[in-house]
């Protein structure tokens, strides 16, 4: 009896002896994560994560034509995110028939020339010889062929500027269409009826640009022969008949369709970054007035962290000061910093941020770095220990 209970002793023992050591290694992995939790629980400090956002305004009356994106979309820098219409209709046709009346007065001018041309021959034709009349005549001639041909070029250019804007209407509506079309909002007939005006207005813009080449092929064609006549010419200045004054007139014309070309009818909002849509705060077709907010854009990750210090603890804050970012939220990590920046003055904190949301409280804002690593969101809470 006495030796059964020695050897049941005996074997509590070498059992306690083999388990005591494993029990010994667990309180301690125990405890020393209880103190990693604890360690990285413990801050001096809340602050709120901060990213790069850039607030999208309309830089001048008009209205909202396009708007590619849509709410929380990723964007990538540089893409289009929005087109404003800055121009009224009214100011285009205003402008394009203004062109055209200067067009008719310079055409007025042209039938002058042409008048005096036939005047003066009228008046040669007593006391010229036979070939001096007709190379004045073919000078003459010449010289107008290429005013008109000057003329004939700003004709096409002043029906192109207009058609290249009503095309580009035309795809940006043709574009709406096809997103209404996927979502069985409209008939496709609409949408094809768009597409068939998009394809005759381009197959005419193309025409007409091929013949705004030929017309300035063959107004360096007749140029040149210009200055050859001038070159190999015996009359003299008094015979030759001036058109200066049309040339003038055909010239502000030019400039005045340069000006109407150079006006800016469309601005397009691109992505200075990569980021999300965070706000939107116009629909399509919507009209806008100057500094309305068209859209917010957002970096997806916070790239530093503002904090306060209290105001009595604001004088021991320094410049380069190390400190440590923890993010309460999971998964939890904790990043080594420093204080980057600090603020002039103290200054109301944000109300988020009062332990007592009926106490105001202030404090120095100091900004801290953050790598994107630490996958911070934007106005996301996060500690700060060494402040």
């Amino acid at each position: 009896m006495n030796s059964d209970r020695m050897s049941f002793q005996k074997r509590t023992g070498r059992v306690l002896t083999g388990v005591l050591p494993v029990l010994v290694w667990l309180a301690a992995v125990g405890a020393v994560c209880f103190l990693f939790v604890y360690r990285n629980s413990r801050f001096t400090t809340v602050g709120i994560a901060n990213a790069q956002t850039c607030v999208f305004t309309a830089p001048d009356s008009g209205w909202l034509i396009s708007m590619p994106v849509h709410l929380y979309q990723q964007v990538h820098q540089g893409q289009p995110l929005a087109v404003l219409r800055l121009v009224p209709p009214t100011e285009i046709e205003r402008a394009r028939a203004q062109v055209e009346a200067e067009k008719a007065a310079v055409l007025a001018e042209l039938e002058y020339r042409k008048l005096q041309v036939e005047q003066m021959l009228r008046q040669l034709a007593g006391d010229q010889s036979r070939e001096q009349m007709e190379q004045l005549y073919r000078e003459h001639q010449v010289a107008l062929d290429a005013e008109k041909t000057r003329l004939l070029i700003l004709e096409i250019q002043s029906r192109l500027e207009p058609a290249r804007i009503q095309l580009k209407d035309l795809e940006t509506e043709k574009k709406v269409l096809e997103n209404l079309l996927a979502k069985k909002a409209i008939e496709p007939y609409e949408l094809q009826k768009v597409s068939v005006q998009a394809e005759a207005l381009a197959a005419q813009i193309a025409q007409d640009e091929r013949q705004l080449v030929e017309a300035r092929q063959d107004l360096e064609a007749i140029q040149s022969r210009l200055q050859a006549f001038r070159a190999s010419s015996r009359l003299s200045s008094e015979q030759m008949l001036s058109l200066e004054p049309l040339q003038k007139a055909i010239a502000l014309q030019e400039k005045r369709l340069e000006e109407l070309s150079a006006i800016d009818f469309d601005v397009v909002l691109e992505a200075p970054f990569d980021g999300i849509v965070a706000s939107i705060g116009c629909a399509v077709g919507q009209t806008v007035s100057k500094d309305m907010p068209i859209l917010t854009l957002a970096a997806p990750s916070a790239d530093f962290v503002t904090a306060w210090v209290p105001q009595e603890q604001s004088g021991s804050v320094t410049l380069h000061q190390p400190v440590e970012i923890i993010k309460m939220s999971s998964p939890r990590k904790v990043l080594r910093s420093e204080v980057a920046e600090m603020g002039p003055m103290v200054e109301l904190m944000p109300e988020r941020l009062w332990k007592n949301p009926s106490v105001p409280e202030w404090g120095r804002p100091v900004r801290i770095p953050v790598h994107p690593e630490m996958q911070l969101l934007p106005n996301e809470l996060v500690g700060v220990r060494g402040i």
